[in-house]
């Protein structure tokens, strides 16, 4: 049996990302990675990452060079081309006649053997690419050409430049394209803050950002480098305007909180810090992903801990009015996560966006029977598109006339506060995902 290469790794998970069989994030469990150096295992990574984040432009270069369209070829041979062409284009830790023979040796140890000189002609046409952008002559004025120069889907783009300028659009395109960085939500339960910096910087950990006011730190390097400093219970990782989110819920006395869709926990975690001595129950429909959230909560130690429950957001078991605080982190597209997330891209769709906001109306208004009068109601979406958020709320505050009034948060930092009092961190932001949040009061009957 040959040994494993981080290519055949990375192709072999690639098709199944794209199938919708597996997250990206789940590549180190498999069992060609585990087989691999950690130089290797760092190189399966960029290109499953890489590839995906580069998805559109790759294969628009590709098809420029193949017969008929790349869409057509085997899967195996479309991302071993992928993969490849993306290393040529993007990467220069080996070189290109390497890049190329391992694909052309990936080939021909595969049933698709015969199309190893189609795979080594293409390949060595692209590696000849000086400028992609500018050999594809793509138009930046235009949202087909930026939809292909960062890629990303052109209806999205499209949608995006009807509502914001095309500078804060392009440069959201540009950093989706960037590996993120981590955001660390400090425990004070376990250490101080500058405690906590000087863990950060001794475990190799670079710190860019920090946020003393909200006990975080934005931090690039390995997430191997963060873990000993989850293990230790001394943080965890959480979206910086996720957290920011919980922070800004308005003051009020909050007794039983209730997280509806909590999994995988950042904000019942977030609530925990804020709301030390509250009773929460957090809740969500996939029992696999709390018993993940249960794990990533023992560290922890919170206190008053969490109570986890399985339960339906739609068919609630609670009694009505039963909670002084509910927040709804409702199913969305995930369009503001796009960097974190760049298989989505490839996933999402208009008409999933619709599908969504119906699932989205139908759980706030379960969610808003929680709440007691004078309670406070949290929509929240790690979307960008106002289907899912500002009409969700609209469409719920029409259907409850004189039950609920939106509740505008205390300005953080200029932009992330809409005219209507919504929370909103795309495109305003230059780190961290996009977030929507509306604070719903429920009047007092």
């Amino acid at each position: 049996m040959s040994e494993p290469t981080p290519r055949a790794a990375a192709v072999h998970y690639l098709g199944q990302v794209l199938r919708q069989e597996e997250p990206p994030e789940l590549l180190g469990q498999t069992p060609e990675f585990a087989g691999l150096s950690p130089a290797d295992r760092q190189l399966a990574f960029q290109l499953v990452w890489g590839t995906l984040r580069e998805l559109r432009l790759i294969d628009a270069v590709l098809d420029r060079f193949c017969r008929r369209p790349l869409r057509h070829l085997n899967i195996l041979v479309q991302n071993v081309l992928r993969t490849s062409a993306y290393q040529l284009l993007m990467l220069d830790r080996v070189p290109d006649y390497a890049v190329v023979n391992e694909a052309v040796t990936l080939i021909k140890r595969s049933y698709f053997r015969k199309q190893s000189g189609f795979v080594n002609a293409v390949l060595r046409r692209v590696a000849r690419i000086q400028d992609v952008q500018a050999y594809l002559a793509l138009d930046l004025a235009t949202a087909d050409g930026l939809a292909t120069a960062y890629s990303h889907p052109t209806f999205l783009v499209q949608r995006w430049l009807e509502r914001e300028s095309p500078g804060a659009v392009r440069s959201w395109l540009a950093r989706s394209n960037h590996p993120p960085n981590h955001h660390l939500v400090l425990n004070p339960q376990r250490m101080g803050f500058d405690e906590f910096l000087s863990r950060c910087s001794d475990t190799g950990l670079k710190i860019v950002t920090v946020h003393a006011g909200l006990a975080t730190v934005e931090v690039s390097g390995s997430f191997t480098w963060i873990q000993p400093l989850i293990e230790d219970g001394a943080c965890f990782v959480q979206d910086l305007w996720s957290h920011l989110l919980v922070r800004l819920i308005p003051p009020g006395r909050y007794d039983r909180i209730l997280d509806c869709c909590a999994a995988p926990g950042g904000k019942s975690f977030s609530l925990a810090l804020r709301f030390p001595d509250a009773s929460i129950m957090a809740a969500d429909v996939n029992h696999g992903r709390l018993l993940a959230m249960q794990r990533r909560a023992a560290p922890l130690e919170l206190a008053g801990g969490l109570q986890l429950v399985a339960a339906n957001g739609l068919h609630p078991p609670w009694r009505r009015e039963q909670f002084d605080l509910v927040l709804l982190d409702a199913p969305c597209s995930g369009t503001g996560t796009l960097q974190r997330n760049p298989d989505l891209r490839w996933k999402i769709d208009l008409p999933k966006i619709l599908r969504l906001s119906h699932l989205q109306s139908d759980l706030l208004q379960s969610a808003a029977a929680l709440v007691r009068p004078g309670g406070m109601l949290v929509y929240a979406t790690c979307s960008a598109e106002p289907e899912e958020n500002e009409a969700v709320v609209r469409s719920f505050l029409r259907r409850t006339p004189g039950s609920f009034v939106a509740e505008a948060p205390v300005e953080f930092r200029p932009g992330v506060i809409t005219s209507e009092g919504y929370y909103r961190t795309f495109p305003a932001m230059d780190s961290g995902d996009g977030f929507f949040g509306a604070f719903l009061r429920r009047i007092q009957g």
